[in-house]
């Protein structure tokens, strides 16, 4: 379905944008959208906010905190270890909780719903201490969860949505999520906050006359999100259009993410950019499939993992990235966890995010996105020697 766009703009917007040649105003959505109704944005205020995202707003790393809780048996439940979103954070979360002296056990969910759920109970009969459920929601898996909880178990969601969520309407089951954004920050606004960074390059990029394939995905809460900061930008864009293309989670592991992606690009002969929600998409076909769309198409995607800044840096197919430090979310979730575990309260990581091509905060040591990064490309925080000392471990 492609969405177009109509004027919604009052005369006192519209004298405050005089000056500005291309007016973004309110666009049509679909039903289930945040992106109705939207306020009007020039092309000015607009590259106002794409300048700011090249800046980063990552924040101080805690400065103090309990001592390590010893003896502790971590389960960490990924949702697929083929998923470089999923493995990159979990087994940075390994590494981290091991160096603390946590015993430690990394168990592949497969993007498979019943695999978490056994997976879950297998913690259990371990006796774990805590369960991390690394991009798995809660929705889809409440039972294993409540047999959990009643073990004493503490549930700790790391890019995961709790079951009191607002898109699914049921009870707070997590004890406790790391925090992006800031330790109260929902992570449903960090993600929007991505999408609308991706939305806000493309209207820039082709000045205000976008013609976007977007990747879209409902079935995993951390991708909904994402779209629907990015359908919320957009919809400020009176001369720009958006068609869907919807994958579900199956099509990670079943080889259809490029060929839908291709069939979505060819129904939209005149697309300029494409929209991928998470970097995995690229690198399982929508980047290949964005060729088609020519030479000069934006690719812009939400991540930074090695494989996309590699595109980035090579000119294409991807060319824009969202940053989310994937990595360094393992140690924050550690140093977070045992605060958990201790009831002590839980503060802010200072994990936020910045915009990265090919000319602006190019990660190149690492070449992955670690976080804000600095003019040499290298992260402006040594996160790891930092908590090492939090921690007082070598």
């Amino acid at each position: 379905m492609l969405h177009m766009s109509r004027i919604r703009v009052s005369s006192a917007l519209i004298a405050a944008a005089s000056a500005v040649s291309v007016l973004i105003a309110g666009c049509s959505a679909p039903s289930d959208s945040s992106a109705q109704d939207v306020p009007s944005r020039s092309l000015e205020q607009v590259q106002t906010l794409v300048d700011q995202s090249y800046d980063g707003t990552d924040r101080p790393l805690p400065a103090d905190g309990p001592a390590i809780l010893a003896d502790q048996n971590l389960w960490i439940v990924s949702c697929s270890q083929g998923a470089p979103g999923c493995a990159t954070p979990t087994l940075s979360m390994k590494e981290a909780a091991e160096k603390v002296g946590w015993q430690v056990t990394v168990a592949d969910g497969k993007l498979d719903f019943s695999t978490y759920s056994t997976l879950i109970r297998q913690a259990v009969a371990a006796r774990a201490n805590a369960i991390a459920l690394v991009a798995i929601d809660c929705s889809s898996v409440q039972q294993p969860l409540a047999e959990a909880k009643a073990a004493g178990v503490k549930i700790y969601g790391l890019l995961s949505f709790d079951c009191d969520d607002p898109d699914v309407g049921g009870e707070k089951t997590f004890d406790a999520s790391l925090g992006l954004g800031g330790a109260d920050t929902p992570l449903s606004t960090y993600l929007e906050l991505l999408g609308e960074t991706a939305a806000n390059h493309i209207i820039a990029s082709t000045d205000g006359q976008a013609r976007v394939v977007e990747i879209y995905e409902d079935d995993v809460l951390f991708d909904k999100y994402v779209g629907a900061g990015f359908e919320r930008a957009l919809a400020a864009c009176s001369e720009c259009t958006y068609e869907r293309v919807t994958i579900v989670a199956a099509d990670y592991s079943n080889g259809n993410v490029q060929s839908k992606a291709a069939a979505g690009i060819s129904r939209q002969p005149d697309a300029n950019a494409v929209f991928s929600p998470v970097d995995a998409l690229v690198t399982l076909g929508v980047g290949q499939a964005a060729l088609a769309a020519g030479p000069d198409t934006i690719l812009a995607s939400v991540g930074g993992l090695e494989p996309n800044v590699s595109q980035i840096a090579a000119g294409g197919p991807q060319t824009f990235a969202a940053g989310l430090p994937f990595t360094r979310l393992g140690y924050a979730a550690v140093d977070d966890l045992n605060r958990v575990l201790q009831g002590s309260p839980q503060i802010d990581q200072g994990i936020g995010t910045q915009a990265l091509d090919a000319d602006r905060n190019l990660p190149t040591c690492p070449a992955y996105y670690d976080g804000n990064v600095a003019a040499d490309g290298t992260p402006m925080v040594d996160y790891r020697t930092t908590y090492a000392t939090l921690w007082n471990v070598a």
